[in-house]
């Protein structure tokens, strides 16, 4: 909402429409922050408790269909934990994928019930073949003493293995999507992978100055923090 025709077109074009989207990404980022801000509980505690945030957030912003289906593979996974069950990841996007199907049938013929499931399918099959790419470019640096590591090589390895992580999700999602992209859009769009790694940080410091206003939604008299959101987007 709030986006003309000639603006969505552009992100269309450029495939980072999914960041108005309440989607996976933000119900994710949000369960990345969630569970950072509860390490100080108990291991099970914390996994029983993320869930009913991530519930609450996904009810206030309209239950839109892609945060259902975030909601279910995230909070599926989080109780499988919870309850120190050992299953696959896989089995738990079957599974959300099943309780939505129960539920509403026809979902499946719905392009976001396609992408949803289709790129998170793909990104679980795809983690042992990332963590084997990690592994070859860190063998180096497995042969070096610990005590001959510095802080700066440490710093430096965590900055590739991110680094590394983050364009292999996006070019896997990309390849996931690319074909109902085609299919529903008639979009080609060989420059997506690149510009969703450059977005993702801009989306992050919209999450937190989004955060940061509806903490302090009683001041908004005083000051208002939609003109940095306004200027992020542009």
């Amino acid at each position: 909402q709030g986006v003309s025709y000639e603006d969505r077109q552009k992100y269309l074009r450029s495939g980072v429409i999914h960041i108005f989207a309440i989607s996976g990404l933000h119900v994710g980022m949000l369960a990345m922050t969630i569970f950072l801000l509860l390490r100080w509980l108990p291991f099970r505690m914390r996994y029983f408790t993320a869930p009913l945030f991530l519930a609450f957030y996904t009810l206030s912003t309209g239950m839109q269909a892609s945060a259902v289906r975030a909601l279910l593979m995230i909070g599926g996974w989080s109780l499988m934990r919870g309850f120190l069950h050992r299953t696959s990841a896989l089995n738990v996007v079957f599974l959300a994928a099943s309780i939505i199907l129960l539920s509403a049938p026809l979902s499946v013929m719905g392009a976001g019930f396609q992408y949803s499931f289709t790129i998170a399918a793909f990104l679980v099959l795809s983690w042992r073949s990332v963590e084997s790419w990690q592994a070859l470019i860190r063998e180096r640096r497995m042969w070096v003493p610990n005590e001959n590591i510095g802080l700066r090589s440490i710093l430096a390895s965590k900055t590739i293995d991110r680094v590394f992580n983050a364009m292999a999700t996006t070019l896997v999602a990309w390849l996931a999507g690319t074909a109902l992209t085609l299919l529903y859009r008639s979009y080609f769009i060989p420059g997506a992978a690149l510009t969703n790694l450059l977005v993702v940080p801009i989306v992050w410091l919209l999450f937190a100055v989004g955060a940061i206003q509806v903490v302090f939604l009683p001041f908004q008299f005083f000051f208002s923090l939609t003109p940095i959101m306004r200027w992020l987007l542009l």
